[in-house]
């Protein structure tokens, strides 16, 4: 490609991130597969959005968007930087307690699922990435309300 290998490994990175590209390994080598249907979805992220705020609400739309912006992120990272970005709009009328709700609705309902764990084989140093089953996590608010003073 005639790239620098720093940027070809970011570049594979924002791929697996973003769920745009999967791999796998051998022994020997890994093999990078493109997910064009995944990238295709892309340009539906706009009407995703748009069923989320009208089935869930308006605090829906935008912990989902924030997810798709950082591809992943623990729930109380999620959901102090929902309430962070936001805390100064007074038309949204947003607190902790409905967000985490909301969130806990989106969880449950599958639309926000927990990223697989990459596990290391024995005898192999590339790693295989393992489904991880989704848990609704319990959150304790004075703890998500020191965060965002923090």
């Amino acid at each position: 490609t005639g790239l620098p290998r720093t940027q070809v490994i970011d570049s594979l990175r924002t791929l697996l991130k973003f769920d745009l590209a999967t791999f796998e390994s051998t022994d020997v080598f890994v093999n990078y597969k493109l997910l064009p249907e995944n990238i295709l979805l892309l340009i539906r992220y706009p009407r995703y959005l748009l069923q989320m705020k009208s089935k869930y609400g308006s605090e829906a739309e935008m912990l989902v968007e924030e997810l798709l912006q950082q591809a992943s992120c623990t729930a109380t990272v999620l959901l102090v930087t929902v309430m962070s970005k936001n805390k100064d709009d007074k038309e949204k009328n947003l607190n902790m307690i409905n967000l985490r709700d909301t969130f806990t609705s989106l969880v449950t309902a599958g639309y926000i699922q927990q990223a697989p764990v990459a596990e290391l084989r024995e005898g192999s140093d590339i790693p295989t990435l393992v489904a991880a089953e989704t848990k609704v996590p319990e959150f304790d608010l004075r703890d998500l309300m020191q965060a965002m003073t923090s």
